[in-house]
Order: C-alpha cells, then structure tokens, then sequence
C-alpha cells in the first residue's frame, strides 16, 4: 500500500512539473506592434506599385534593390508588349522596362529609367528557420503602408516556404524579418 501512494505521489509530482513546464511562455517568434511600425517605416520606402498596361492593366507589388533602379516583382509583370510604370510610395510616376523572369521562382526584374529609388537594405537568410517571423510590406489599396505577417514555414537550399496572407495586388511585395 505504501509503494503505492509513493507511487502515485511521484506520478502526481511529475504530471504537475510537467504541467508547470508546458505553461511556461514559449519562446515567441511574433514581433510588437512598435517593432511592426520600425519595420514599416523602414522598408516603405524602397516598395514600390508595378503596373503593366496592354490592353487591360495588371498591379503588382515590387521592391528597390539597388541604385541603379533595378526592382524585383511578380513574375505577373511579363514580357509582352506591355508599358510598365513604377508609382513610388510618394506617388510619384516612372516608366520601367522589363528585363526577365525566372520561371522556377516566378519572379521579374524591370528596371525603373529614374536612378533615385531608395533600396531596401538586403537581409541574411542564415538566421531564417521553420517558424521565423515574417512580414510583407506594400502599399495599401489607399495608398498608405500595409503589412501582413506570417512565419517561414519551411526552408531549402533552393527556396523558402512561407505562411502569410498577401492581399490582392501585394503579390512582388518584399518579405522582411524582425530587423526590416
């Protein structure tokens, strides 16, 4: 009898420490909403609207990535005889022309004729992992910063795999992590 109730005590103290262990605060991979704003704030300004015309007009989302007004968008922004202009985050009207695509990652590059865009500062993905906070910065449909987030869902020497939610006409946005 007393082996037991010595028994049962050790499997009641383990159930509680193990409980105890579980309500712990796991560690988060979510950001707060001032780092949400940083994270804005800083990478506005090298997004840019891609829209290419040819009889009817498509929209994309597209990101500034060097000084020489290179901007990689959706692949949604192809090679037909279409008239791209870039509309910055100020407004501001440029023509672009389309240099290619990548048909594994569905991407584009056009290169804007203005050489004033402001880059994005590029990360390194080294630190990203399964379940690694991420954010889309675009423009919003009101023409203000908009940002969804998500996490990276999987990881390949090839490729990322993510879980966020891109609105209609965000697709080319540029996904960032916590530092932007």
């Amino acid at each position: 009898m007393m082996k037991k109730i010595k028994l049962m005590s050790i499997l009641i103290l383990f159930v509680f420490v193990s409980s105890l262990a579980l309500m712990a605060e796991p560690k988060s991979s979510a950001v707060d909403e001032a780092q949400i704003d940083e994270i804005t704030k800083k990478v506005y300004p090298s997004v840019v609207k891609v829209i290419a015309k040819n009889g009817y007009t498509k929209v994309a989302m597209g990101v500034v990535i060097d000084r020489d007004g290179h901007i990689v968008t959706t692949a949604l922004i192809s090679p037909r005889e279409e008239k791209i202009t870039i509309v910055t985050t100020k407004g501001k009207k440029i023509e672009a022309e389309f240099l290619g695509m990548d048909s594994q990652t569905h991407l584009a590059v056009v290169r804007a004729k203005d050489k004033s865009l402001t880059p994005v500062v590029m990360g390194d993905i080294k630190s990203v992992s399964p379940g690694t906070w991420v954010g889309l910065v675009n423009i919003s449909p009101e023409e203000t910063p908009q940002i969804t987030q998500g996490i990276v869902s999987s990881v390949s020497p090839e490729r990322l795999r993510l879980n966020v939610w891109v609105m209609r006409g965000a697709s080319g946005s540029p996904v960032v992590d916590k530092e932007g």
